[in-house]
């Protein structure tokens, strides 16, 4: 890590000092691990601090878990690759901008490392694309308006909307599945019922 970057010192201990067998144990050591975060404008260091701690009787060794982390044994933590989906994806910002604009801010990161970031956070996020679409898949038919009006020229928002129809059909677990789209014109409005 750059010496620039002030760390943020996070202790972090076991929940006792005292061994199984009754006795007290001694401090013998820690684990440093060193994570860069990312506030907006300006990137900070988080330094985790690990004690050991042993029993001299029964040579017993103490010390607290690893913090999780979403990439293992990577030094981003989840600010950092929040910010990094967030201006990829929601702000289209593509990894070499990102680059550009982590170097002014102190920290030059190439954009092999953020798109391994990308990459990993991506696999830790297909529950969360997978689940809807299981939820969808498990109805035959699900209706749902389109969100504008009519598409062809000339036509504004006053135009009636066409609903679209999502329907699986005959589609085995081994082909993967899938959604068809299709649209269906509005039925004409009948007599005496609105349309």
């Amino acid at each position: 890590m750059p010496p620039e970057l002030p760390p943020t010192e996070i202790h972090d201990e076991p929940y006792s000092t005292t061994c199984a067998c009754g006795c007290q144990m001694r401090h013998i050591g820690k684990d440093v691990v060193e994570t860069l975060d990312y506030t907006p404008g300006h990137f900070t260091v988080e330094r985790h601090i690990r004690d050991k701690w042993a029993c001299d009787s029964c040579e017993t060794l103490v010390q607290a878990p690893v913090p999780a982390h979403i990439i293992d044994k990577g030094i981003p933590t989840a600010g950092l690759l929040v910010q990094v989906l967030v201006a990829r994806y929601q702000d289209l910002l593509p990894l070499y901008r990102q680059e550009g604009i982590f170097s002014r801010a102190g920290l030059a990161i190439p954009q092999s490392p953020l798109a391994q970031w990308v990459g990993q956070s991506g696999v830790h996020l297909q529950p969360l694309v997978d689940a809807p679409k299981t939820g969808v898949l498990a109805h035959p038919v699900l209706h749902a308006d389109a969100p504008g009006g009519d598409a062809r020229p000339g036509c504004g928002q006053d135009a009636p909307r066409l609903p679209v129809v999502l329907r699986r059909r005959g589609v085995r677990s081994d082909q993967g599945g899938g959604i068809r789209l299709r649209r269906q014109p509005r039925r004409p409005s009948r007599p005496g019922i609105p349309g």
